[in-house]
């Protein structure tokens, strides 16, 4: 969202679908909420959005869209420093001096919607679960790179005689490959493992997992959770 002008802000693509997702789920505002004003603690608002979706009677990907709109628009308002009455108007009014027909239409919707999306944005504050939820993700995530995916390729090597009509030996080889963000780019770095890499970063990665399990485990009497980031709820297949 453009936040130069506190008098009208820019109707971005992305405004617009938060404006158009927070209108077409108005009814749906105050018990979304409440939801998640009832939630445990979670890392990130995906993951809050998993954990209210049954109760909401929505998907996970239904919730999600909803919870972001509202964050976003919650994240405007706090960005401007307005009350949640006067973030509403402000976008009323830039739908309103928009020349399209769409955001004309929305405009009428969101007038429509005001009263019920202003009580939402209300309920939010800055220890909210939600807002906390977010805060937590980027607490777990700020890290120079950010990793997409990473696998592990087993390849069988021939070595060939001087003429290459034939082999004469065989070696099996590792590769660990990472495909991560480098801020807005996307990245390959790869690295040959021998065996004893494979084991050394297989007894790692247990090591990791028992210390995170520790460290839950001896936090839990404190008045705050502890929670690992991502940790599966259920056995992988």
């Amino acid at each position: 969202m453009a936040l130069n002008d506190i008098s009208k802000l820019e109707v971005t693509d992305a405004m617009l679908g938060d404006l158009t997702t927070v209108a077409n789920s108005v009814d749906s505002l105050a018990k979304l909420v409440s939801a998640t004003d009832g939630a445990d603690r979670h890392v990130g608002i995906g993951a809050v959005a998993k954990a209210i979706a049954p109760k909401l009677e929505v998907s996970t990907a239904e919730a999600r869209e909803m919870l972001f709109a509202l964050f976003n628009i919650y994240q405007a308002q706090t960005q401007l420093d307005l009350s949640a009455q006067a973030t509403v108007d402000l976008m009323l009014r830039s739908l309103e001096m928009a020349a399209e027909k769409d955001l004309v239409q929305l405009a009428k919707r969101w007038k429509a919607a005001a009263p019920k999306i202003v009580a939402a944005l209300g309920q939010l504050h800055s220890d909210h679960p939600l807002v906390i939820a977010s805060k937590a993700y980027r607490v777990a995530t700020s890290r120079q790179y950010e990793l997409v995916e990473m696998r592990i390729f087993t390849d069988l090597r021939p070595v060939f005689n001087e003429a290459g009509d034939s082999i004469l030996q065989a070696v099996i080889t590792h590769v660990l490959s990472i495909d991560y963000h480098d801020g807005t780019d996307h990245r390959v770095i790869q690295f040959n493992l021998d065996a004893n890499d494979v084991k050394d970063l297989k007894e790692m990665c247990a090591r990791a997992e028992r210390k995170a399990t520790v460290v839950k485990r001896d936090l839990r009497e404190l008045p705050w959770p502890t929670t690992v980031f991502r940790e599966p709820t259920e056995p992988r297949e």
